[in-house]
């Protein structure tokens, strides 16, 4: 065959496999059939280029995960919905109505679109949180910056302007990258290639320091960098010949040292001291009996840096052990250790206190906790997960509080963030996040704002650091359009939610609560009916318009107020029985009127204050439709600034102890009772008038 011939062979069969690579990767998920029944186990629905689909027949009794942002699923199912539901900012469409079973848990922000369909939540239960665990908030990926091989390690530099990554050597290409991140973007500024596997990457704890370690070559395996971001250039400081390969790395808080992990089998654990010119001086070393290798990932300092913790790989020679605790002053000497049957891949000491979290490879719960604090080494039991998949990188935010793992079991790997409760000694998964590939480490910034992970992605050979922002504090805007939310039981709404379209919240007379940094909002052009329920906790502006023409349906419902509550933008209807009870104010600030419906009853119980105080200088701005609509004033108070107040077409309820007063400078700004408004004081009624106050 001639040469030509082998070249459009080796092209063709090439673009073949990188179509079929590109195929699997848009590929969208369809489960289930209109033909058959299935019970589903719970399914994440990854980005697709078009809709993943929840089909017919299929029951979905552990729930559903949308991968994320970029992921969008439609349910065209008749079954309802159990377990949790993560929608991860990806996008739902509705092309039926969706019931959620009793066990249901619905997870984090995320949009949507009902397609006039409706949503009924869970029944038969006390109460109901939309979302669950709000408050904790994981970007998609924000930013990425491309390896070019196995993505061995990753961190951030003193600023977290700077992120480093390293990679299995591939011919000719830099194994060693540095991206600058912007808050929303990485743009590789530094790349170097070094002719073998650069193992791990360490930043110095206050200083641009950047120490690396690679495979075993000529030359040095450790390499101290000064990144120098005013020029963009990483002269060499330092570096050392450990005669082996230098796979993990860890600076001492005081940056005066640095611990080498190595495959040396004359000295698998080394001390370095390093200058403040970054220069490497004198070394002290631990060879360990019978031979074990550090593994990357697997050196940890205690918070003062007086101990350090070390994992290595597994010996099947009985009572050998594979984590190693070392008391450290300059020098290292074993005060514990221990033989937990397998290689210890990740390792990282808790900054708060005695416990190390540790990644195995192998067996069911690769993910322990350990209390290092004396010797015996003692497992945490509660805190100790059920997980079969791999380690391979962990590392706690710098409260303790968060502890960040990736993993890898076969093809697929997962990255985890679990919640660490210190008192009664537990981590609980707060998020994850899969199908991903090729995973090998994590870092959390040092503001514990971002975190960096590297990864593969499952159908491309595309080896990436990303970055994910990070807030715990955060509400994550549910955001629903043309859908109808059916309540059965007492619901906390615990995130903003967003409603564009016509939309509509039944809460079949239950009570729904406005919790702190929640609110429900109005896109514009938009309306939201509340129809049977009683809307608690309403204060500020927790019921908003965003614009003048979003608009507020109140159905035979009930508003109590909080405290103080304003209305500034829209106009609301007001139909059948409307309550505002509690003890706050209600401000009407908006120039756009409002209505009190035909037949309808809007009253302001005993202990409220209606004030009406538009921005804008009229008086007529709530509006009664015709003499069946009726103002009940009970035991409140009516307030009116000096733009005036006229009421007039229905009729007005005296009832109890009621104020009237108006801030009125003349006559023409008063309060006016219309000649067509049928005003009725019930007897034992009293009505106490403040300011000017006309009867026309």
């Amino acid at each position: 065959m001639k040469i030509n011939q082998i070249k459009f062979l080796y092209w063709s069969v090439a673009f073949l496999v990188m179509m079929s690579i590109v195929d699997t990767a848009l590929y969208p998920l369809v489960v289930g059939s209109r033909t058959a029944v299935s019970i589903q186990p719970q399914t994440t629905f990854p980005a697709s280029d078009t809709n993943n689909t929840m089909l017919g027949f299929a029951a979905f009794n552990q729930g559903f995960i949308l991968q994320d942002i970029t992921t969008t699923c439609t349910y065209d199912n008749y079954f309802p919905i159990a377990g949790d539901t993560k929608l991860n900012n990806g996008r739902l469409y509705l092309k039926q109505d969706l019931t959620f079973a009793n066990t249901h848990h619905f997870y984090g922000g995320g949009k949507v679109y009902g397609k006039n369909h409706s949503i009924e939540f869970v029944k038969h239960v006390q109460d109901f949180n939309l979302p669950e665990g709000a408050g904790f908030f994981v970007g998609s990926n924000l930013a990425l910056m491309g390896l070019t091989n196995d993505p061995y390690s990753v961190d951030w530099e003193v600023g977290d302007a700077y992120v480093a990554g390293c990679s299995a050597e591939v011919s000719s290409v830099a194994e060693l990258k540095i991206g600058y991140f912007d808050g929303s973007i990485i743009t590789t500024t530094l790349s170097v290639e070094h002719g073998r596997d650069v193992y791990a990457v360490r930043y110095h704890p206050t200083k641009r320091y950047l120490a690396i370690g690679r495979a075993s070559g000529s030359g040095n395996e450790v390499i101290i960098y000064e990144h120098k971001v005013h020029n963009g250039t990483l002269p060499v400081l330092s570096g050392a010949d450990i005669s082996g390969a230098a796979t993990a790395l860890a600076w001492h808080p005081s940056g005066n040292y640095l611990i080498v992990g190595t495959d040396n089998n004359a000295g698998e654990i080394v001390s370095y001291a390093v200058n403040s010119s970054g220069v490497i001086g004198a070394s002290t070393s631990v060879n360990l009996s019978p031979d074990r290798d550090v593994t990357r990932n697997s050196l940890s300092f205690s918070p003062g840096g007086n101990q350090i913790v070390v994992g290595v790989t597994n010996n099947s020679t009985a009572n050998v052990s594979e984590l190693l605790v070392y008391n450290f002053n300059g020098s290292l000497t074993l005060t514990s250790s221990l033989d937990v049957g397998a290689t210890v891949q990740a390792v990282d000491w808790c900054p708060t206190g005695s416990y190390v979290a540790v990644g195995l490879t192998g067996g069911t719960t690769n993910l322990r906790l350990y209390d290092v604090s004396g010797s015996p080494i003692h497992i945490v039991s509660t805190a100790t997960q059920s997980l079969s998949e791999n380690v391979y990188g962990l590392h706690w935010d710098s409260t303790g509080t968060y502890l960040l793992v990736v993993t890898q079991s076969g093809s697929v790997g997962t990255l985890y963030i679990y919640q660490f409760d210190a008192s009664a000694k537990t981590l609980t998964v707060k998020f994850s996040r899969s199908p991903l590939k090729e995973q090998f480490a994590c870092r959390w910034s040092r503001n514990d704002d971002y975190f960096a992970y590297t990864f593969e992605y499952l159908a491309h050979p595309n080896y990436q650091v990303a970055i994910n922002a990070f807030d715990p504090d955060a509400l994550i805007p549910l955001y629903f359009d043309n859908t109808a939310l059916v309540f059965n039981c007492d619901v906390n709404i615990k995130t903003p939610i967003h409603f564009s379209g016509i939309c509509k919240i039944n809460g079949r007379g239950k009570r729904v609560f406005l919790n702190p940094g929640s609110e429900l909002v109005i896109r514009p052009n938009s309306q939201l009916i509340l129809e049977d329920c009683e809307l608690q906790e309403v204060e500020d502006s927790r019921l908003r318009c965003l614009m003048g023409n979003g608009s507020v349906l109140i159905r035979n419902s009930i508003i109590n107020l909080a405290s103080e509550y304003t209305f500034s933008l829209g106009s609301i209807q007001f139909e059948e029985d409307v309550w505002v009870t509690g003890f706050g104010k209600f401000n009407y600030t908006n120039c756009q009127s409002s209505t009190i419906a035909s037949g309808a009853i809007l009253t302001f119980d005993t202990d409220t204050t209606f004030s009406y105080a538009p921005k804008c200088p009229r008086s007529d701005l709530l509006f009664m439709e015709d003499n069946t609509s009726a103002l009940v004033l009970n035991g409140c108070t009516l307030v009116s600034t000096r733009t005036g107040l006229k009421l007039a077409d229905g009729i007005l309820v005296i009832d109890d102890k009621v104020t009237m007063s108006s801030q009125a400078r003349y006559p023409a700004e008063g309060i006016m009772l219309d000649s067509s408004l049928d005003t009725r004081i019930k007897g034992g009624s009293t009505l106490d008038l403040y300011g000017y106050i006309r009867y026309n």
